[in-house]
């Protein structure tokens, strides 16, 4: 089976995914190495839960490697459809700084993006809002406004 996936283009395998129960994902995803699993992803933008469910069967190790791999366009697509926070939080510390704000500015609904920033201890949330400040001050301010006075007399420790 490994030698057959080896073959297969980042869509046909996407393809196959999109078919399978997740018993068999979880049979099948541990066959691809962290290439393939990022090429697999990448094009699963449509299919946010298939993705989310891809994500969730690898270890914590083949996710760290794999997030590096992943485009804008797919973490903001499937973050949403991630059931835990944890995880949720997780896929964003694995991406590192300079990734994340691109990231949480391009979500396409702020109360993702609130509830993300939510689930995050305060320390972590002020970080998080500082660094999309920081990335691009004019879409951040946009997106913060968009969130809520209620979120934002919340944060008092903001500048």
């Amino acid at each position: 089976l490994g030698a057959v996936l080896d073959h297969m283009d980042p869509y046909t395998l996407e393809e196959t995914m999109q078919e399978m129960d997740l018993p068999e994902k979880k049979r099948v995803v541990p066959l691809l190495d962290n290439n393939q699993k990022a090429a697999v992803l990448n094009t699963m933008h449509q299919n946010p839960r298939g993705a989310a469910d891809v994500w969730k069967i690898c270890n914590k190790a083949q996710r760290r490697k794999v997030a590096g791999h992943l485009t804008r366009k797919l973490v903001a697509s499937i973050l949403p459809a991630i059931q835990s926070s944890e995880d949720q939080l997780e896929l964003l510390s694995d991406l590192g700084s300079d990734r994340r704000p691109d990231v949480l500015l391009h979500m396409s609904r702020p109360e993702d993006v609130r509830g993300l920033l939510e689930s995050a201890d305060p320390a972590l949330r002020k970080q998080l809002i500082m660094e999309i400040l920081e990335y691009d001050p004019g879409a951040a301010a946009e997106l913060l406004r968009s969130m809520g006075q209620d979120f934002l007399s919340k944060q008092a420790d903001l500048p």
